[in-house]
């Protein structure tokens, strides 16, 4: 059984954050990937038009089979978003050092909820 991995960044990084780890992972047979989303990285989204459902889509738009998205800090948002909107397209979610949504709370009120 193949594993697959898609590395979600958080809002102050891009794909690049996952460079050192993708090796690794690929000597230990796991296939693993990451994007950069919508207005982060090499992606020339007007930051203006970013949003949840934007990279949930753009999460979505990557993945052809069961893949297991790694979301880490903020991105744990749109691999939720994601594995929500999916039909049977993923397979797991991990939460690495992750936000993991709430109903009716957003990142900036779970920051909130942590204090200074």
């Amino acid at each position: 059984m193949t594993i697959r991995l898609l590395l979600v960044h958080g809002s102050c990084h891009a794909a690049w954050c996952w460079r050192d780890l993708l090796p690794h992972l690929d000597r230990t047979g796991v296939e693993a990937r990451a994007i950069d989303l919508p207005a982060h990285g090499d992606d020339r989204t007007d930051p203006a038009q970013a949003s949840l459902a934007g990279y949930g889509s753009a999460i979505l738009d990557d993945i052809t089979e069961p893949t297991i998205l790694v979301g880490h800090s903020a991105g744990g948002f749109p691999i939720t978003a994601a594995a929500e909107a999916a039909q049977g397209q993923v397979a797991g979610l991990i939460y690495l050092c992750a936000y993991i949504p709430r109903p009716d709370q957003s990142v900036a009120d779970l920051r909130r909820a942590l204090g200074p």
